[in-house]
């Protein structure tokens, strides 16, 4: 200024404001239009379509945290449920009537197994006497081998009923093992379905007021559809759109 000539401007002394140069965040103040809203607000969805059938709570209206606001109907949900149910019913009673019989089986294996550990024991009892009997040269070799052959018989039949048993026994595990996997999966799948046909009976998230509700009887409605809102009354905000140009 003092190099280029400058100009001279007279300010009246009272009309200055001497302050030190730093550096800080640039504010400006603007002004624009918004809404005042509920603080926190929750949208009413439909989880499952359906019929409306009983409307609990009119638009305006204070509700309770889970009270419900209008129940759905959905027949062929309904029905799956009831064929779910029938078919679980039916895969336990299978389920009860094979563990039946197989120990059934067991029960009866283990008395022939019994049965034939008496007579193997029998058996070798008879065979140890018969042998001094033919060494002292009572018996003739005929009713010694006899004796000995039918004690290897029943000795073998007992060694091959045990394995069957074994054998059995892994495979009937293995059967139950997956008739109670099917059991389990199937009283999965009809919890989900009980909780498909809870969902149609729409329920308010929280506690606050019912702002609007878009639902008359008898309408059908999809599942997403939007009934209404519960907005909480305890704080509020403000929404507005700002033009990134001003």
């Amino acid at each position: 200024w003092s190099t280029t000539g400058g100009r001279k401007l007279n300010v009246d002394r009272e009309r200055l404001t001497i302050s030190t140069v730093s550096f800080e965040p640039f504010q400006e103040r603007i002004s624009i239009t918004g809404n005042v809203l509920p603080r926190t607000t929750v949208y009413l969805d439909a989880v499952e379509g359906g019929r409306i059938e009983e409307i609990y709570v009119q638009e305006g209206a204070m509700v309770e945290d889970d009270e419900p606001i209008l129940r759905l109907s959905n027949s062929t949900l309904q029905l799956s449920l009831l064929n779910t149910e029938s078919q679980r019913l039916e895969q336990i009673s299978q389920l009860e009537q094979t563990r039946f019989q197989i120990e059934e089986g067991n029960l009866t294996r283990r008395q022939q197994l019994t049965d034939m550990d008496y007579n193997v024991l029998r058996l070798r009892r008879d065979l140890e006497r018969n042998q001094e009997l033919f060494e002292k040269h009572v018996i003739s070799e005929r009713e010694f081998q006899t004796v000995k052959d039918e004690y290897e018989y029943w000795e073998r039949r007992r060694d091959l009923t045990q394995q069957s048993f074994r054998q059995d026994s892994l495979r009937q595990a293995l059967q139950v093992q997956r008739m109670v996997i099917a059991v389990d999966r199937m009283d999965a799948n009809f919890q989900v379905m009980q909780e498909q046909l809870e969902n149609l009976t729409v329920r308010a998230p929280l506690a606050g007021q019912l702002t609007a509700l878009n639902a008359e009887l008898g309408e059908m409605k999809g599942a997403g559809f939007r009934f209404g809102q519960v907005d909480v009354l305890d704080g509020f905000k403000v929404r507005a759109g700002i033009d990134e140009y001003l």
